[in-house]
């Protein structure tokens, strides 16, 4: 089982590198649209857990905001690491729930209502949340805020944005 379930994070951390490369690959500038990108993270989602855990899952990403190609690899890892934590420990078995990704120009938001956990605690052993603080910090110049207790988690990361514009 533990077997499974590393290869199971493996393959969803690979889907969501090639999502976004694909993306990449056919874009012509160097920006990228966040929600498009972000939708293909939560398919992959959608696709590895159907049927597996009755999550709903939510999306509130206005589709004109663009963000650097180098950025969006890094939202797109920290987002799939998010959401691999929230379906791996927010929700029992068979638990049915709600996952909700938002994103503004310099913020990403994930929500859940989950059974919520000890955010003092799991700094300190979780190398999920360890990878994504430091990814944050160093590679997104940004800061991370968890808030959590028994109606769920709300993690928002910031981020300094390296593009000058809003495509409207």
């Amino acid at each position: 089982p533990e077997a499974k379930k590393v290869l199971h994070e493996s393959v969803n951390r690979i889907m969501a590198i090639a999502a976004t490369h694909e993306l990449l690959s056919k874009q012509v500038k160097d920006d990228v649209a966040l929600r498009q990108t972000l939708e293909a993270v939560m398919y992959n989602f959608r696709h590895l857990f159907q049927g597996a855990q009755p999550i709903e899952m939510m999306m509130d990403v206005d589709p004109a905001i663009m963000v650097s190609s180098e950025q969006m690899v890094t939202i797109s890892l920290v987002v799939n690491e998010l959401l691999q934590n929230i379906f791996d420990h927010a929700f029992e078995p068979q638990t049915s729930g709600v996952v909700k990704l938002s994103g503004t120009l310099d913020t990403i938001t994930v929500t859940d209502n989950g059974k919520g956990y000890d955010v003092h605690q799991s700094n300190e052993t979780s190398l999920g949340l360890m990878i994504v603080k430091s990814y944050v910090r160093d590679k997104l110049k940004g800061k991370i805020t968890i808030e959590s207790n028994k109606q769920g988690t709300k993690t928002c990361f910031y981020f300094e944005q390296n593009t000058s514009d809003v495509v409207h």
